[in-house]
């Protein structure tokens, strides 16, 4: 596949009446904001203009916030072009996206771009997270909080099929495309002798043309999971909570963390783990508390701390309940086999 490569007259192929009546369609249904760019991330189309998120103008009034809003888009284009599907993902600035490039001849052409949303609420501890992508940029901080506390919440699965519906519109770009191709050669060849026979390789060249320019295998297969996708879902999910159990971890906030609904990614853990999410976060913190408590010098009242129990109490009760031996027993004379 040709990445990034000079599109010109992308915009030329492009049926804007056509498109501005799916992205009308697409707005009322979903609410959210759709853009189509070119190669090069330059806006060809936006709808509705009136829509555009305050949160982002704030971000791209500096120099280096726009840098990094087009650094954070290219990426997640080069992965939606890799994993030949709809692409969501969260945005340097913590938005979340979804991207669905536009293959033309095995070309990348552009792509349409939707989201500019959060798939939780926010809360004291998230606005915080947020706004630390800013400590170093010239935002202040009283127009950023109100800009954000604007942003539309929907869930996961909204943006999942919201991802379909762009979807069909990007094999529409595709297909309209390879059809003025078909009807053009079929003008050449009308007067021209053998033209049937012609036409007939024309329109095979055309549909093996057609294939390659359809990264998602067709709308058939838009809703068909990829187990692979979901397992390296859960493997991120075990990944942060492994290297974060000191911190205040909930189902909410790993599920935001991996772009899921809390009951989408419950359901999703408990499949590929055979625990709970909360059976698992327990168990992981209290195997580490056992290593804390037989490689450290570290007091119960720390080790309780760095394990995400705020009281050492309540965490002596989880760990006796688990390991039918107090902590204070474990380090004299558990044995360290977990």
């Amino acid at each position: 596949m040709k990445y990034f490569n000079s599109a010109e007259g992308f915009s030329d192929i492009l049926n804007l009446a056509n498109l501005s009546q799916f992205q009308n369609l697409f707005y009322r249904f979903t609410g959210l904001p759709v853009s189509i760019c070119n190669f090069d991330l330059e806006t060809i189309t936006f709808y509705p203009k009136t829509q555009r998120s305050s949160f982002c103008k704030a971000v791209q009034s500096s120099k280096q916030g726009i840098k990094r809003c087009r650094a954070s888009d290219l990426s997640a284009i080069e992965k939606a072009l890799k994993k030949k599907r709809p692409y969501i993902y969260r945005c340097h600035a913590g938005l979340v996206n979804v991207t669905i490039p536009i293959i033309i001849d095995d070309s990348y052409m552009g792509s349409i771009i939707s989201g500019q949303v959060l798939t939780t609420p926010l809360t004291p501890q998230y606005i915080d997270e947020i706004k630390g992508n800013f400590y170093d940029l010239p935002i202040k901080e009283e127009r950023l909080i109100r800009a954000l506390q604007n942003i539309k919440v929907i869930s996961e699965e909204k943006l999942r099929l919201a991802s379909q519906f762009l979807s069909l519109i990007a094999t529409y770009i595709v297909e309209a495309e390879m059809r003025n191709e078909l009807f053009k050669k079929i003008k050449k060849m009308e007067l021209e002798e053998d033209g049937a026979e012609e036409l007939s390789e024309g329109v095979e060249t055309l549909k093996d043309r057609l294939r390659r320019s359809m990264p998602f295998g067709g709308p058939s297969n838009l809703e068909k999971s990829d187990d692979r996708d979901e397992k390296s879902t859960v493997e991120r999910a075990v990944k942060f909570i492994n290297q974060n159990l000191h911190e205040d971890l909930t189902l909410s906030v790993i599920a935001d963390k991996v772009y899921l609904s809390p009951t989408y990614f419950a359901r999703l853990f408990k499949n590929e783990i055979g625990l709970t999410f909360h059976e698992y976060l327990t168990q992981s913190r209290i195997r580490k508390a056992a290593h804390l408590l037989k490689e450290t010098s570290l007091n119960i009242s720390e080790i309780s701390q760095r394990i995400g129990y705020s009281d050492p109490n309540y965490f002596s009760q989880v760990f006796k309940r688990l390991m039918k031996i107090s902590p204070s027993e474990f380090r004299k004379f558990g044995v360290l086999n977990i």
